[in-house]
């Protein structure tokens, strides 16, 4: 059986620092961008187990007001944006990242499930840890988790939200 070939963690790491980047600018299309705080986003981890099957980011960053619902708390259709854009970045760690490679363009959704379990107050940093659970020829799942904190770059608080995306590999399909 031969190794898929991937691309290295440095060059994932600085695709998903990209993609970040990309996805808070104001000119970016789509409501994405309001679910992203620009300023403040942080890649904090980037792994990949020896094997290659599993990765993992972190990331921090702080709950503005832009995201937020009538009760100051992080919205739960933001959140839901959140995991699944981030969720796609794993999927750097499991690619070459030459177009029409498989995952190349990183999957489409299947299903998201999410499952909210404390709010998450405007003026809060947040954790959003991605963990790839399978990956696969054509379908993958990852778990995302998201935590507050008690400040920028301190410990976790609680357990906000946890969800899982399951994506489809759309490398093939043409431009």
């Amino acid at each position: 059986m031969s190794k898929v070939k991937v691309q290295s963690v440095e060059s994932a790491r600085e695709q998903i620092v990209d993609m970040l980047s990309s996805l808070g600018e104001d000119e970016s299309p789509g409501f994405s961008k309001w679910a992203l705080d620009k300023d403040s986003v942080e890649l904090l981890h980037v792994s990949r187990s020896e094997d290659g099957k599993q990765g993992k980011i972190v990331v921090e960053m702080l709950v503005t007001e832009r995201m937020s619902n009538q009760l100051g708390n992080m919205h739960g259709g933001c959140q839901a944006t959140v995991l699944d854009n981030m969720t796609s970045m794993v999927i750097y760690l499991h690619t070459t990242g030459i177009l029409g490679d498989p995952w190349s363009m990183l999957g489409v959704s299947q299903s998201i499930q999410i499952l909210y379990t404390q709010p998450a107050p405007v003026g809060q940093y947040i954790d959003i840890e991605c963990s790839t659970i399978s990956i696969g020829k054509s379908i993958a799942v990852i778990q995302c988790n998201m935590y507050t904190k008690d400040k920028k770059g301190g410990k976790r608080l609680r357990l906000t939200s946890s969800g899982t995306h399951t994506k489809v590999d759309n490398s093939a399909s043409k431009l």
